[in-house]
């Protein structure tokens, strides 16, 4: 709202603005005044000239052509012609900054002036366009602000907007279209769902641009892991994770067909995208899902796993090192409290995958780290382990926390 101060050096400053051309037969005379102003009637009273912010000089035909309401101020039933001219005067509340009145009322004459300035000054330019009922205008700045970049300031500004009483619905279809607001809440998760599918498939299949395509979805899932809401966080890991078990699945299943991996089509690739997905859902904290999935994946471990041991290509064995080096980072993000896993889960990491860290990480990178994972585990599932594998495990017992483990598991034993 322009204050009275403002509103008189304005005045001055701007005084009268001739629409159409200086003194060239304007018959309508529009006096902004500040919003809030206590109109009694359309006429001019003489305290709404002490108030005035600008007069605008406007031609009635090209008022009543371009704008509604207008249009129906003009008609004779509310047409009061000055006592002292032919001069028909009405009075405006300004709703927006005077500049995009004075804006709008020119573009009367100049239909085809497409220069909307920013997305800012256009939403000003469509509050006041919306005012007067000036359907052009309205359609124009529709499509305008929906085909130009938003910032996420920009985005913000038009959402508020379009929530309020005076948005122009039935001229904004564009811009609707664009914000969404025409879809119902099932329509937008569908949508949501059918992209992030889409994404992770072309991610996962090396299928067009799919570098851009990962950097898309490390972005998404980065946002999903920081707070997004819930229904949403849970449906994008839930796909992201369900194409990396179909992955999985494959890559088995043509293990199994072949007899060989170096038999399936693209193994190194479909390794590499599985160490992509892993890490990315890892970087952003949300891997449960395809680390409770993949756990239980012994066979598949024993592939990568043997990649080193029957000497397989380059290629192949460095994308089996990277899968190596993401299992020890499982670990890692388990003991940070990163990745929340059952005690049965922790086992399953343990007895399936670790052979693939002895196959291709040295001791000393996963030692300790893989000691403190084993040390996490109830004395129950140590035990099933070092049955399991004695040479594998036996090493990463601590003895003191293994006697204390004993002297609290059975304290009836030290009183005998």
């Amino acid at each position: 709202m322009c204050t009275e101060v403002a509103a008189q050096d304005l005045l001055k400053k701007e005084g009268t603005i001739w629409c159409g051309g200086f003194e060239e037969g304007q018959d309508v005379a529009v006096y902004l005044v500040p919003n809030g102003t206590n109109l009694t009637g359309r006429n001019v009273e003489s305290e709404h000239y002490e108030k005035t912010l600008v007069v605008l000089k406007v031609h009635s035909s090209r008022l009543s052509r371009c704008s509604k309401y207008f249009e129906t101020c003009l008609s004779e039933r509310w047409r009061k012609p000055s006592t002292e001219s032919s001069l028909i005067e009405f009075v405006l509340e300004v709703h927006s900054d005077v500049k995009s009145y004075i804006s709008c009322f020119s573009r009367m004459y100049s239909p085809f002036l497409k220069d909307f300035h920013d997305v800012k000054h256009s939403l000003e330019l469509l509050k006041v366009a919306s005012q007067i009922e000036f359907h052009e205008l309205m359609d124009s700045i529709s499509r305008y602000i929906s085909g130009i970049p938003w910032s996420i300031e920009d985005e913000v500004r038009i959402r508020e907007y379009s929530t309020s009483p005076d948005f122009p619905c039935g001229h904004a279809k564009d811009l609707i279209a664009r914000l969404g607001l025409h879809m119902t809440e099932e329509d937008r998760h569908k949508h949501m769902c059918d992209v992030v599918q889409q994404c992770t498939r072309t991610a996962l299949h090396h299928d067009g641009n799919f570098k851009n395509t990962r950097a898309f979805l490390e972005e998404f899932l980065q946002s999903v892991g920081s707070g997004t809401s819930g229904n949403v966080a849970r449906t994008v890991v839930s796909i992201v994770s369900g194409e990396a078990k179909n992955m999985f699945n494959t890559i088995g299943k043509e293990c199994e067909e072949k007899g060989f991996y170096h038999l399936v089509p693209q193994f190194t690739e479909k390794l590499l995208s599985i160490c992509w997905v892993l890490k990315a859902l890892l970087i952003a904290r949300v891997a449960e899902e395809l680390v409770q999935y993949m756990v239980q994946l012994d066979t598949f471990a024993t592939i990568v796993a043997n990649v080193n041991c029957f000497n397989g290509p380059e290629p192949c064995k460095k994308a089996a090192f990277e899968l190596a080096k993401l299992i020890l980072q499982t670990y890692s993000e388990v003991l940070d409290g990163h990745l929340l896993l059952n005690t049965s889960e922790r086992t399953a990491l343990l007895r399936n995958w670790h052979v693939l860290l002895e196959s291709h990480v040295s001791k000393d990178s996963y030692y300790q780290i893989t000691k403190s994972f084993f040390l996490t585990l109830p004395l129950e599932q140590q035990t099933e382990l070092i049955k399991l594998r004695k040479d594998r495990f036996t090493g990463y017992i601590d003895t003191s926390s293994l006697v204390a483990l004993l002297k609290r598991s059975w304290p009836a034993m030290e009183s005998e």
